[in-house]
């Protein structure tokens, strides 16, 4: 019989994975990352009584440790609607090795390729049920592989009723932090 591998072995042979799994939807309190549970703590006072809050309640100073993770999102109306990556952090265009800001979520379809249905729907339902929304993947950006990417998106409206903007954080986990430039968690194995 054989002995288990050893985890640093195991890690190793996941990084190198070239899956990449559709995002799956998360309970907010499945949230693993300080960086997203701070920012969903913050929306939710920013929103007091109503639904959502709006767009210019968000004021960078109150998140500056939260920014390298944030990413500022405006919803163009459709159809279909279209997302415009207004504002975006290090630690994201780092992990994804793509610039974004400036850009639509519809000019990467070609490279995400099957998975950019999948993607749209959790930017869709965010603004459909205008609540917040958490996904989990097992992402692969150019050449970059991580174990886990955390990501969470909270609605904003001017009107209230309304998304016009999504307030994201992204976090990723198990990636060596040469490739991020960014802190990063390791990956954690029992045994």
């Amino acid at each position: 019989m054989s002995e288990p591998l050893p985890a640093t072995f195991r890690v190793k042979v996941r990084i190198r994975s070239e899956r990449t799994s559709a995002p799956v939807r998360i309970e907010l309190d499945a949230l693993c990352h300080s960086e997203t549970k701070a920012l969903l703590a913050y929306w939710q006072d920013m929103r007091h009584d109503r639904n959502m809050p709006a767009p210019s309640d968000f004021d960078p100073a109150a998140v500056r440790g939260l920014l390298p993770h944030i990413s500022l999102i405006e919803v163009l109306p459709g159809p279909p609607p279209d997302y415009l990556f207004r504002v975006e952090g290090e630690a994201i265009k780092s992990a994804l090795g793509v610039a974004r800001m400036g850009r639509r979520l519809s000019d990467f379809r070609t490279d995400m390729g099957a998975r950019y249905r999948s993607i749209v729907s959790s930017y869709e339902a965010a603004c459909v049920e205008r609540a917040p929304i958490a996904v989990r993947t097992t992402p692969r950006f150019a050449g970059r592989n991580y174990a886990a990417m955390e990501i969470l998106k909270l609605p904003l409206s001017q009107d209230g009723k309304t998304v016009n903007r999504l307030l994201c954080a992204y976090c990723f986990t198990g990636a060596p932090e040469a490739a991020l430039g960014a802190k990063v968690r390791p990956l954690a194995f029992e045994g």
